[in-house]
């Protein structure tokens, strides 16, 4: 069985950019992944990036150089563990432009998420398919308030965008439960990151999770692409119509 752990960023009234990303790879490689993560995250029990981040919840009390150390030197574990990264964002700003000005983009997308999910699901289905892999593909979401847009629109992909009858689920679940959400928060957050300034250099905790710079996708929907997807769904609606 092949698993997915993803996870959302930037979700929250105000937020600038949108981010979902997730970790793909067999069982029994993520059982080898959570024996080294749980044992190189010592003292942390569920590591949250936004609380690294931000010196809260566990890591509350540490400075800012205890921090750094103890990240430089845990995610190697995601950069080295034989994982394969899928991350999509959108800009805030950009979308709302063109959902105004092309209604049909919000019908498809009702929010900027619902475009990274699928964008994320269909990716992972993709590579799965052009190596010629069959097997079932377990996808488990971290718990949020998206829940029933993430199920309708994984419902659509399944019946949609699986030509090879492909067994296919998705479980929500919370990081404590599910050690490799974990990782999918660190990709999430980062991407997110990444994106809110895309001329900026690398964080060194984006070049630690893909030091080879080959097991990682990011895809960015700037303005110009939602532009050009909306304008799509205009001439296919259009068609449709036509036809009916």
């Amino acid at each position: 069985m092949i698993k997915a752990y993803m996870d959302e960023s930037g979700t929250h009234k105000g937020s600038p950019v949108v981010t979902v990303g997730a970790y793909v790879a067999h069982s029994a490689t993520w059982r080898d992944w959570t024996k080294n993560w749980n044992r190189q995250k010592r003292p942390i029990k569920v590591f949250h990036a936004t609380d690294c981040a931000a010196l809260a919840g566990e890591f509350e009390g540490w400075s800012a150089p205890q921090r750094d150390e103890y990240v430089k030197n845990l995610l190697p574990v995601i950069g080295g563990g034989g994982l394969i990264g899928h991350a999509a964002g959108i800009r805030m700003d950009d979308f709302r432009s063109v959902a105004s000005a092309y209604p049909e983009l919000a019908r498809v997308f009702s929010t900027p998420y619902t475009a990274c999910f699928q964008w994320v699901i269909q990716e992972i289905l993709t590579s799965l398919n052009r190596v010629g892999a069959q097997d079932r593909v377990a996808f488990f979401h971290e718990e949020n308030d998206f829940q029933k847009d993430a199920l309708d629109c994984f419902s659509y992909l399944r019946e949609r965008y699986n030509s090879t009858g492909r067994v296919l689920s998705l479980t929500f679940g919370g990081k404590a439960d599910y050690t490799p959400l974990q990782a999918a928060d660190t990709l999430a957050y980062e991407a997110n990151k990444r994106l809110r300034n895309v001329n900026s250099p690398d964080r060194r905790s984006w070049g630690a999770m893909n030091p080879n710079k080959d097991r990682r996708q990011l895809k960015y929907f700037d303005r110009e692409s939602l532009t050009k997807f909306a304008e799509f769904l205009k001439r296919k609606t259009a068609s449709e119509a036509r036809l009916s």
